[in-house]
This record gives structure tokens, C-alpha cells and sequence, in this order.
């Protein structure tokens, strides 16, 4: 100012400008980073962007402290490996890069990393180099520009984080100490339900307490909570850890008994012996079974990994009847026409399971449920495959076991172990069901009736005659060492057998409570549809079904021969063995794509052995009715027919042979007219001729298509809401 003489009587100094070095340093700042917009990669899985996130104060239940994300820049796919040291970056890369290449065919170009020495080593670069992929490192101290990575592992990190309020409540008595603070802040969890209360925990101790709360927020928004509608504060007077309600005691017990991820876990825990026992019994199989021989590695040859899976086996009283331990291969690093070439293996239906028991229960059979010891190690493998020495079984020597016979873990395992189950069943004289490759019947001329089912390792056995039966276990314990019991829980269904009434029930009460802990309710398609922007609306459909569940899981289904009527009044034929199918469908019911809901249910032996309840793949336009669509009952009814012809030749298959057509049941009068007369043409002439075939089914005698009146119709249950009286009705 006193240069430009803007000022008056302030006289100048002639003294030169002073150039302080510490004020320039004090106040310098950075530089904004210069965003530099990029052409953005248009084919999926040849650009990854990748960065560690830890470590956390907390380990996992698994012990690990950090987790690596790779994001495909193309599509924005991400995967994620959770890690305890960042030394198993190398083993997360390569796997991520085999499943990549996996997923798109593609192999991957270039990566993205910061300079963090889990990416800057020697060992990483020459992987990289080997697999001629560009590794691009970003300046130090410069997370923007590896943003793509940074961003994800934010997001991830803050989705995983738990949510809490920050309050305050006063010392207790019993732990106050002078001079100590008498207000301390505490995380608050809150439950949401009515007659909870909220639950403090100290931000760096384990232990959670029960206080009286002091919220510090003095300015609320919102008209908030009306008086007297507020939860409920239980106030403890001696501070002890959290005592926790019946559920969540429950909830806790089962992840405190969850099984060990690693062999340092197993044999560090309280089951510490019984899972030593098992994995020495899981090493003496595989040498009695010669799996493998110590030999040289080729030098054209690389070897796969193997790991310790550790699973307790819980019997229909939910209690651990079994520890087992199995030597598991890591197949994720085999490679494709090398390695392995064919993979599938065939399971047993749960349809082919429940109509097995109708049988069994009608014709008052023989049941035996049996399990393969160490299954797959029976088969036998062409391939040329080396793999490591087992973890905790290592001789030092440097050799590596060349496989003779099949492990848990391969790809080929699987496939191997049921084509050698498979020939051995065919030289007992029996042979396979053309509707299901895993169910075995006795071959025309038989002795006896047998009938086998199989998924993977376990067994469902029914015969006519028990002196016959015990000559076929023996016969199965020879070629494979088998245990063998009476039948309590196949494939996740407890079997209640009654030998006097001629009853089999089957339930899952304890599938029930373990899915209800878990929260894993993905079989509830209603209300999946809006697991990606569930609302408060939808929560509540969840804990409604929750507790429907929780309060029917002792509700069993039932299969007998000796009820004439079955409880919705439709009177069974004198042939009470006939396959009887109801079908029904609303209309639009799917409010955002107005595709309507398709629900049928088919009975054997008085019980029910296969249903569905799906949306149709194309939207059914309203004939006919103004409230109903004939067409959706229509393409319903062709559903159902599918299902039926399907079941037929297993019934036939089982010895069954439906010499009747199958009455199938529908509540809409126009679509069952409509599947005997090709009437209506101006109507109906836009629906799919694939519908159609129902009518030639009709004709030749499969299924005959009869009208029920709604207030019967069982299968209304599976494609809308009903009320508490008609359910129970349909139930």
C-alpha cells in the first residue's frame, strides 16, 4: 500500500524483504492431484486394478487380519481373499488370475498395484513376467491414482464395519476407582425389537456391559419416538460381561462349535484329539488304498496344493455324531485338457428321495442307510497328477506324491468315484433308472425288490426281503468299506420311520434351526426379490416368515397306504398308488415385470413328493375372465404336465407303472376346456405353440386335465398370499 501510495504518514523502511525458510515449509501444502481422464478398458478381465486392506485390530474367525481386492476395470467385477499375512498376495493372485481366466477365456495383460512390498518383490515379478503381464506400479504416496482399488477396499471396509452410537453412562460403584472418569463413552448396539434393551460395549475391550444410558446429543431431528413408546432400559447393578437371551445364546454356541478352517485351529482347539484321530484315520485309508506313490517332480510338471477340511457330522438330534477330517486337493489349480478333461457326476433328485419313501412306506420295505468310508479315493484316475505332500505328514525328503487313485478336491473326483460305484452296482444285478442316474432298481427276474439311492458317498437302501438286504451290504462292505445304520438323515431329511402304522415322515427341524441362526433364507423367492433394496416392508415379510417357520419346524410330511381321503376332500381312486397333480397360477401378480406366479404339487402314496412355485418366463395376457387369465392358467397347466410326464417314467423306472392317465387338477374352467378344445382361435392364437403340447398329451392318455373348485385347490398356497384358515387348509 505504501508503495502504490495509498496511504499517508507511514514512513518506509529501506530494509530488504526477509525470506523465511520455516514459514514456507509451515505453510506449504500439496499440490491438488491433476485428474487425468482415461479411456476406461472395454473388455472384461484384461485390466485388474489390486490392493490390501489392513491389518484390522481384530482377526476374523479364520484369523485372518487382511483382506486383497482385484476389480476388473471393464466390468467393475470384484474378488476378494481373505489373507493373515500379506506374504499370501502371490497366492491370491494366482488365483484370482485362474479364475478370471476361468470366467471370461481371457487371460489378464496388465495389473495395477501401489509399491507396497507385498507387490514390489522379486518373487511377484517374476511371476508376473513369467505370465507375461504388465505390472503397473503407481508413484509412492499417491493412492489416486490406483483410485479404482483404493475406492473398492474403502467400500468394502465401510459396509463391513459394525454401526453403533457413541454414548455415555455413569461408573458403577463396584468399579469405581479415584480419579477415574465418571462418565465414559461406549458404543451403543441397539435391538430393534420391543422388549430388548440396549447393549454397550467398551470401543477397546471385548467385554460388553449393561448400563443405564446418557445420550449426549442435546438437538434431535425429526419428530422422533412419541412419549412412552420408548424401549425399555434394563439396568444391571454389578458389571458383568453381557448375558445373552436364549436366541442369541443359541447363536452364539454355534459359531463357538463352528468346525476349524485350518490344522493349527484343530489341533489347538477342545476337540483337539478327535480331530488328530481322524486325520491320522483319513492318512491310513489313503495308504491302504495306494492313492498315491513318493516320486520326483518332472521339470515339466507343477504340483497342487492340498489342505485339512475339517467337518463334524450332526445327527437328527442335532448333537456331533462324527468328526471328520479329509485330505482335500486344491482343484482350483488344475488346468483344463490337462489335468482333468470330463467333471460331471450325477446326484439323486429330491423328488426321486421322496418318492423312494412313498414306495418304501406302502410296500412296508426294508431300510438301511449306509455311508462310503473315504469315497472318492476309489476311483481311479488316467491322468498324470503330482501334488504336495501332506500338510502336518511331510517326510522332509522334497519328493511329491504322484496320484494313483482319485482325492477330494479334483475336479475329475467326483466323476471318477461314481463311474467305479457304478460298475460295480451293474454286476449286482441291478441297473439305473432312465428319469434318475443316481436311483438303482433290481433288473427284471429278481429275486427280491431292491431300489438304491445315491448322492456322492450315501446310501438309501429298500428291499423286500432283509435276509436279501444284509447279503447286499455285505457285498458293498467288501468291495468298499461302508457304515451302515438305520436311516435318520439323508441328503438333510430326518427319516421317522413307524413300522406299525406303515407310516414314513420326513421333516427338517433341525435345517430349520440352523437356517434360522444363520439368517440364510435365499429359498424365499418372494421375498429375494428384493434382497438388493430391501425396504422396511419387506423386513417385516422376513421376520413374519421367520416366524411361521420357526413356529412349524415340527410339521412333517407324511407317506402311508392306509387313508382312503385325503384332508381337502378330493376322495383317492380305488388304485389309491395313482400320481394325483394340482396346478394353479395367479395373474401378473409380479408388480414390476407383470409376470404371473406358476405353483403345482403332486401326491404319491397320500403324501406330497414334488412341487414348485416359480414366476413364468413370459408375461400371460387376460382371456376369458376379467379376473383371471386363462392363459396363465394355461401355461401353468404345461408346466405341470412337464413334471408329471417326468415322474411317470420314474414310477415306472421303481416298478410303478401309471396304467391310468394322471389326473391334473386346475381351479380355472376356460384353461381346462381350452387343453381338450382348440376353440377360441382369435383369443388364443398368440400363445407359444411349445404350450400346446398338453393337448397331444391329453390325447394320448399321459394326463387327464380336471376342473377342482378354488376353496380345494391345494396348490393355491404357491402362487399368492392367502389367509390363516385357508392356508392351513391347503397346508
Amino acid at each position: 500500500m505504501m508503495q502504490r501510495k495509498l496511504v499517508d504518514g507511514l514512513r518506509g523502511t529501506a530494509e530488504e524483504k526477509f525470506f523465511c525458510e520455516g514459514c514456507v515449509f509451515g505453510s506449504m501444502t500439496r499440490k491438488p492431484h491433476k485428474e487425468v481422464t482415461e479411456r476406461r478398458q472395454s473388455v472384461p478381465g484384461e485390466i485388474i486394478h489390486a490392493d490390501v486392506c489392513g491389518p484390522f485390530i481384530h482377526p476374523s474367525v479364520g484369523g485372518n487380519r487382511y483382506f486383497i481386492c482385484f476389480k476388473d476395470e471393464s466390468s467393475g467385477y470384484r474378488k476378494v481373499y481373505f489373507m493373515k499375512t500379506k506374504d499370501e498376495v502371490l497366492r491370491c493372485l494366482k488365483t484370482a488370475l485362474h479364475e478370471i481366466k476361468q470366467e471370461t477365456g481371457r487371460d489378464v495383460q496388465r495389473i495395477r498395484t501401489d509399491r507396497g512390498t507385498e507387490f514390489a518383490n522379486r518373487e511377484l515379478d517374476n511371476f508376473l513376467t513369467e505370465k507375461k503381464i504388465v505390472h503397473e506400479k503407481t508413484p509412492p504416496y499417491t493412492p489416486q491414482c490406483n483410485g479404482m482399488a483404493e475406492r473398492e477396499n474403502r467400500t468394502l471396509a465401510e459396509k463391513a464395519r459394525v454401526f453403533g452410537d457413541t454414548n455415555k453412562h455413569r461408573v458403577d460403584e463396584v468399579t469405581d476407582v479415584k480419579f477415574n472418569e465418571s462418565l465414559q463413552k461406549r458404543l451403543v448396539l441397539i435391538d430393534g425389537e420391543e422388549d430388548s434393551w440396549m447393549q454397550t460395549a467398551d470401543k477397546d475391550e471385548d467385554d460388553f456391559l449393561e448400563y443405564d444410558i446418557t445420550d449426549d446429543k442435546t438437538e434431535k431431528r425429526g419428530p422422533g419416538r412419541p412419549p412412552g413408546s420408548r424401549n425399555k432400559i434394563k439396568v444391571i447393578s454389578n458389571p458383568l460381561k453381557m448375558e445373552l437371551r436364549s436366541k442369541s445364546t443359541e447363536r452364539t454356541a454355534m459359531l463357538a462349535a463352528a468346525d476349524p478352517l485350518t490344522e493349527e485351529e484343530a489341533l489347538e482347539g477342545a476337540n483337539a484329539e478327535k480331530w488328530k484321530e481322524s486325520m491320522l484315520e483319513e492318512i491310513s485309508a489313503l495308504h491302504m488304498n495306494d492313492t498315491w506313490i513318493l516320486t520326483d517332480l518332472p521339470a515339466d510338471r507343477k504340483t497342487i496344493q492340498c489342505k485339512w477340511v475339517f467337518k463334524s457330522k450332526i445327527n437328527s438330534d442335532g448333537e456331533v455324531s462324527k468328526y471328520k477330517a479329509r485330505l482335500v486337493a486344491k482343484g482350483y489349480s488344475q488346468r483344463a485338457e490337462i489335468d482333468y478333461f470330463e467333471t460331471f457326476a450325477p446326484v439323486v433328485r429330491y423328488e426321486s428321495v421322496r418318492t423312494l419313501l412313498a414306495i418304501a412306506a406302502d410296500e412296508d420295505l426294508e431300510i438301511l442307510q449306509f455311508d462310503v468310508k473315504t469315497a472318492f479315493l476309489h476311483g481311479k484316475i488316467d491322468e498324470l497328477i503330482f501334488k504336495e505332500q501332506p500338510p502336518c505328514f511331510n517326510d522332509r525328503s522334497g519328493r511329491v506324491c504322484k496320484l494313483q487313485r482319485a482325492l477330494y478336491g479334483l475336479k475329475q473326483a467326483p466323476r471318477a468315484w461314481n463311474k467305479r460305484l457304478n460298475d460295480f452296482l451293474l454286476t449286482l444285478n441291478l441297473q439305473r433308472a432312465e428319469a434318475d442316474p443316481c436311483i438303482y432298481v433290481s433288473a427284471p427276474g429278481a429275486v427280491c425288490r431292491i431300489i438304491l439311492g445315491l448322492y456322492v458317498d450315501d446310501g438309501l437302501l429298500c428291499c423286500s426281503n432283509l435276509t436279501v438286504l444284509k447279503e447286499l451290504v455285505k457285498k458293498l462292505d467288501d468291495e468298499f468299506e461302508i457304515i451302515v445304520g438305520d436311516p435318520s438323515t439323508f441328503v438333510g431329511l430326518e427319516i421317522y420311520l413307524d413300522r406299525s402304522k406303515r407310516t414314513i415322515a420326513i421333516g427338517q427341524k433341525n435345517y430349520i434351526r440352523r437356517v434360522l441362526l444363520k439368517f440364510n433364507m435365499e429359498s424365499l423367492s418372494k421375498v429375494a426379490q428384493f434382497a438388493e433394496n430391501p425396504g422396511v416392508s419387506h423386513w417385516k415379510a422376513v421376520k413374519r416368515i421367520f416366524r411361521y417357520i420357526k413356529g412349524t419346524e415340527d410339521l412333517k410330511l407324511v407317506y402311508c397306504s392306509n387313508l382312503k381321503r385325503d384332508k381337502i376332500g378330493i376322495p383317492l381312486m380305488e388304485n389309491q398308488h395313482q400320481l394325483i397333480a394340482f396346478c394353479d397360477s395367479d395373474w401378473a401378480g409380479d408388480a414390476d415385470s407383470r409376470r404371473s406366479t406358476v405353483g403345482y404339487i403332486m401326491t404319491f402314496c397320500n403324501g406330497p413328493i414334488t412341487w414348485s412355485s416359480r414366476v413364468q418366463k413370459t408375461i400371460a395376457l387376460s382371456t376369458h375372465d376379467r379376473r383371471r387369465s386363462v392363459e396363465a392358467e394355461y401355461m401353468a397347466l404345461t408346466e405341470g404336465v412337464k413334471e408329471v410326464k417326468w415322474i411317470r417314467q420314474l414310477l415306472m423306472d421303481l416298478g410303478r407303472n401309471q396304467v391310468t392317465p394322471t389326473l391334473l387338477f386346475s381351479d380355472n374352467q376356460g384353461a381346462a376346456f381350452l387343453t381338450k378344445n382348440p376353440q377360441h382361435h382369435r383369443r388364443t392364437k398368440h400363445i407359444d405353440i411349445r404350450y400346446h403340447f398338453i393337448r397331444t398329451e391329453q390325447e394320448q392318455g399321459v394326463v387327464s386335465v380336471e376342473y377342482i373348485p378354488s376353496d380345494k385347490q391345494p396348490a393355491d398356497m404357491l402362487t399368492k398370499s392367502l389367509s390363516g384358515p385357508r392356508h392351513l387348509k391347503c397346508r
